[in-house]
C-alpha cells in the first residue's frame, strides 16, 4: 500500500517536531534563568486582586480557538510560588497580605495586567504582562510559555517572570 499524499504526512511530522521544539525551548530558558539564582533573603509574594480582571488577547491565524472557561489565576500563581520554593534555592512563599518592611524579607505585590495568546498553526505562545512591586521599586516583566496547554501554560509564564524578578532583586 502506498500513501498518495506523502506531503501531508511530511507536514504533520514537521508540525509535531516544531511543537516539541517550542515546548523544550520554554523549559530550557527557565533552566538557564534558574541557574543564575543566588538568594539569601526570604521573599513573600502577594497576589494583587485586580489581577483577576486582567485582559486576555488572542492574536495569530487561529485566534478564534481556545475560548473557554477562565482559569483561577490566583490559585495557579500560588501553586507556582510553591513549586519555585521546592525546586530552587531560596525561601519563597505566598502571603495573603503585605507585611512590614524588613531587611531580611522582601515583600512583593504581583499584578497581572494582560495575557496574550499568539495562536499559530503549529505553536501557541503565551505571554503574561506582570508588575512586581516592592517598597523600593516597580518592575514590569513578561513571562512567556511556548506550546504548553491548560494550567501548565500559565504556570510556566508565572515561573519565567518570577525567576526574572528574583534574579534582578536578590542576587547577593
Amino acid at each position: 500500500m502506498e500513501f498518495k499524499n506523502k506531503s501531508l504526512i511530511k507536514k504533520i511530522f514537521i508540525s509535531f517536531f516544531f511543537f516539541a521544539l517550542f515546548n523544550c525551548k520554554s523549559t530550557k530558558e527557565i533552566n538557564e534563568l534558574s541557574s543564575q539564582i543566588n538568594c539569601k533573603k526570604k521573599i513573600y509574594f502577594v497576589w494583587d486582586d485586580e489581577s483577576n480582571y486582567a485582559k486576555f488577547d488572542r492574536t495569530g491565524n487561529f485566534n478564534y480557538l481556545g475560548k473557554g472557561k477562565k482559569p483561577n489565576l490566583k490559585e495557579i500563581f500560588i501553586n507556582t510560588i510553591n513549586d519555585i520554593n521546592k525546586n530552587y534555592e531560596g525561601d519563597y512563599t505566598y502571603a495573603e497580605h503585605r507585611g512590614f518592611p524588613s531587611d531580611s524579607v522582601i515583600f512583593v505585590t504581583v499584578k497581572l495586567k494582560k495575557v496574550i495568546w499568539d495562536m499559530g498553526f503549529s505553536k501557541v505562545v503565551t505571554d503574561m504582562q506582570l508588575t512586581y512591586s516592592t517598597n523600593e521599586n516597580e518592575l514590569g516583566l513578561i513571562g512567556s510559555s511556548f506550546g504548553y496547554n491548560g494550567d501548565k501554560r500559565y504556570m510556566k509564564c508565572f515561573e519565567d517572570a518570577t525567576l526574572q524578578f528574583i534574579i534582578a532583586n536578590c542576587n547577593n
